[in-house]
């Protein structure tokens, strides 16, 4: 940086010009490559995010949510009888810390008959996501510890499942409401309509028994809700990144502004050997466009690098704690590289 600021100061016209050049496309890289970033790695959290609620609700229609503290099991079976219900499938949601970890992990209690995990029925046994395995280093026979309210709980690991949601952990939902002190609390219900059932009509019949603070929803609607939380975050992210990628650009336009006032005597000349105004115009603009594109191909390159950086380094929440335990894959979608391109 200092031998181009050194060139900036050269008495040399065609170093001078060249200089210039290379910072503008410097400016447009650094903005694109920041706004593009974000975006990835925004994108990916809460794909991830989504996916997981979709793989755990499985071929469930309706879902019935508390907050953290949940609701009463017995709504579990009143639920059950309303008209046009085929099967309910109980869940617990919770967090349970790790002795020696600084995040907590996510532990889904599931039924474990219909959701096909028999080696869960044992109790003690958990089966960890491909992402659990690779941050807690421990594998299929193994044993973990988590805190639980009445001291350590040590839970031997049944397999290891290429699961979505990051480091997720499946226990048998009995399982989890007995060791983590949940016990006649549940968090979720799953439902599957029996076939012909109005959907509309079952919603409002359960809507009609829940207490406060617990909801319905069709599994799609969660699946897309699964990233409100967030939200506020990530808008606040997208816009400090365009902030720089605007700021670049008028950083580039002066600079180039500037580059015209200076050129006023060869453009003068173009002028006398016969280019006429509009051809000048459009000269002017060609090389706008090639610095701008030179600078947003490197911006693209930038930004990837960037969100796979800042991915394994501090996760897909920048250190935030808002995505926490989530291990996004960062994927580039044709579009928004050519938007973030143009």
């Amino acid at each position: 940086m200092l031998r181009l600021l050194g060139v900036l100061s050269s008495r040399r016209p065609s170093l001078r010009q060249g200089a210039r050049a290379l910072l503008s496309v410097l400016g447009i890289a650094l903005g694109v490559a920041l706004a593009f970033g974000v975006h990835l790695v925004n994108r990916a959290a809460v794909a991830d995010l989504a996916a997981a609620v979709r793989e755990l609700a499985g071929e469930a229609d309706l879902e019935v949510r508390g907050g953290r503290t949940g609701f009463a099991e017995s709504l579990y079976a009143e639920v059950a009888r309303v008209p046009g219900i085929a099967w309910v499938k109980p869940g617990l949601e919770l967090e349970a810390a790790v002795p020696g970890r600084e995040s907590p992990v996510r532990v889904a209690g599931v039924d474990a008959v219909r959701d096909a995990y028999p080696e869960l029925l044992e109790g003690d046994r958990v089966i960890l996501s491909t992402a659990a395995s690779q941050s807690l280093g421990k594998t299929e026979g193994g044993r973990l510890t988590l805190a639980g309210p009445a001291g350590e709980v040590t839970l031997e690991i049944a397999g290891v499942a290429a699961l979505k949601g990051g480091v997720l952990l499946l226990m048998d939902v009995s399982t989890a409401q007995w060791r983590f002190g949940r016990l006649g609390e549940l968090t979720r219900l799953d439902l599957r309509l029996a076939q012909g059932a109005d959907p509309a009509e079952v919603r409002r019949e359960i809507a009609a028994r829940l207490p406060p603070g617990v909801h319905v929803a069709a599994s799609a609607e969660l699946a897309e809700a699964s990233a409100y939380p967030s939200r506020a975050y990530r808008v606040n992210m997208n816009v400090l990144a365009l902030v720089a990628l605007f700021t670049g650009g008028f950083l580039v336009f002066s600079a180039q502004a500037l580059e015209m006032a200076r050129r006023r005597g060869e453009h003068a000349l173009l002028r006398v050997l016969g280019l006429t105004a509009p051809q000048l115009r459009r000269l002017v603009l060609l090389e706008a466009a090639l610095l701008g594109a030179a600078g947003a191909a490197l911006g693209l390159l930038a930004g990837y690098a960037l969100a796979t950086a800042t991915v394994r380094l501090v996760g897909a929440d920048f250190g935030s704690g808002i995505h926490r335990g989530v291990t996004a894959e960062i994927r580039v979608p044709a579009v928004s590289l050519a938007a973030y391109f143009a």
